[in-house]
């Protein structure tokens, strides 16, 4: 992640997206991460995700809340709100690079798995496996709301533990 602005706390931020499906599907993602508030630490992200072997693309707009719970084992609570503009949830895997406004840089993996539970309302478990290179170890809670542009609506919930 890079500061673009001082002033207005703007970050950018580069994904890669992969796919777990009978094709390999690699993505890209570039969205600016804008720091609302300093405590709690309110974030808006808005980035596209474009896919590098078809030729859709698939706009997302997140939006989520990290408060930090205890400052001695450094747990946080995290709050999506996810938009997904497409016809399809699938597993991925995402690694990025996360660099705090404390000046250290946090390199992440994240691996997650899309579990549908239910047929008639469209409930998913999404789990995590969330490995930090990082001598501390954190544990976070994520929980977002998953809604497509139709008429379904996706609702998920996460734990991941680093």
């Amino acid at each position: 992640m890079q500061k673009v602005s001082k002033k207005t706390n703007n970050y950018t931020v580069r994904f890669d997206f992969q796919r777990f499906s009978k094709k390999a599907c690699n993505y890209t993602v570039r969205f600016d991460f804008q720091k609302l508030f300093k405590k709690p630490y309110n974030y808006t992200v808005r980035f596209d995700i474009q896919k590098k072997l078809f030729k859709k693309a698939y706009n997302y707009t997140v939006r989520f809340d990290i408060q930090k719970v205890s400052k001695e084992t450094n747990n946080y609570t995290v709050k999506f709100d996810f938009q997904k503009f497409s016809k399809k949830a699938c597993n991925y895997t995402v690694r990025f690079d996360f660099q705090k406004l404390f000046k250290k840089p946090y390199n992440y993996t994240v691996r997650f798995d899309i579990q549908k539970v239910s047929k008639k309302t469209n409930n998913y478990t999404v789990r995590f496996d969330f490995q930090k290179f990082y001598k501390k170890a954190y544990n976070y809670i994520v929980r977002f709301d998953f809604k497509k542009v139709y008429k379904k609506a996706y609702k998920y919930t996460i734990r991941f533990f680093m």
